[in-house]
């Protein structure tokens, strides 16, 4: 059975509803596959900021670079349920979304979304937001 991966179903996935609950940021790569996924980079956070796992990502890439069809998502929490904005990406967020979209384009991977998820179940999706 082949998954459709919208940004609602990424979003619903079992690992990135724990990751919203968090109380600290988290970011996240995936590998879409066309039965499931798996976790390629993981990084912990702080309250208010998280390093992007960009080395883990790069491994990655190195190791699949002659695979066709690869799809990556990019995900990551923003813990701070008092804001009507919670999941709302700042500047930085869009930027590092920009730059990943970059990469996977000149590896020749497909970027599905990137994802911002807050614990009051909701998200921001790059895609259904009209990122490119």
């Amino acid at each position: 059975m082949k998954i459709d991966w919208t940004p609602n179903k990424i979003a619903s996935l079992s690992i990135i509803q724990k990751i919203s609950k968090l109380p600290f940021e988290v970011s996240v790569f995936l590998e879409l596959h066309d039965n499931g996924y798996s976790v390629l980079a993981y990084n912990k956070g702080t309250f208010q900021s998280v390093r992007i796992p960009l080395t883990e990502f790069f491994k990655f890439l190195r190791l699949k670079r002659k695979e066709k069809d690869k799809k990556i998502a990019f995900i990551h929490n923003h813990p701070n349920p008092i804001s009507t904005n919670d999941c709302f990406p700042s500047g930085h967020d869009s930027f590092w979304a920009y730059i990943i979209n970059l990469i996977c384009k000149r590896h020749n991977f497909s970027f599905v979304d990137a994802i911002i998820v807050s614990p009051n179940n909701r998200y921001f999706s790059y895609k259904e937001n009209g990122a490119k």
